[in-house]
């Protein structure tokens, strides 16, 4: 019974391995494979001045927040600076995710299909996941 359990788990594993593939094999997402990076820099690609005056950075977005202290625009305006604090306590990556994976009008979601690969590049011959701008 175990064996028969073990081998149907091995089984679904490779089908959901192999459907993965031929999803990535299908449409190349951005940033990896053959589709051009529309996003190389990561979170400043995205979070900057728009033309019609908008103001998307970095330091205007952590203006917005009323728990996060205070910071210098030139620390604020890489990812790095956030790495500053946020490395020592290792919570960005679960307030990103949480920021741009979560709520029904979410615009991350809406314009960019809440795609990984806009803030991660991923080495497609060894699978390892970085985050860019970092």
């Amino acid at each position: 019974m175990r064996k028969s359990l073990a081998l149907i788990g091995v089984v679904a594993i490779l089908a959901v391995a192999a459907a993965s593939i031929a999803v990535f094999a299908a449409e190349p997402m951005p940033g990896l494979g053959s589709a051009a990076d529309v996003n190389p820099n990561g979170c400043v690609d995205c979070h900057k001045k728009t033309a019609d005056g908008k103001d998307y950075s970095l330091p205007a977005e952590i203006k917005n927040l009323k728990k996060h202290p205070k910071a210098s625009d030139s620390m604020l305006s890489t990812l790095k600076g956030c790495y500053t604090c946020h490395a020592k306590r290792a919570d960005l990556g679960g307030l990103m995710h949480a920021a741009h994976l979560t709520g029904k009008d979410n615009s991350f979601i809406k314009a960019y299909d809440g795609s990984c690969t806009h803030c991660h590049s991923v080495n497609a011959a060894t699978g390892a996941i970085s985050i860019k701008g970092k």
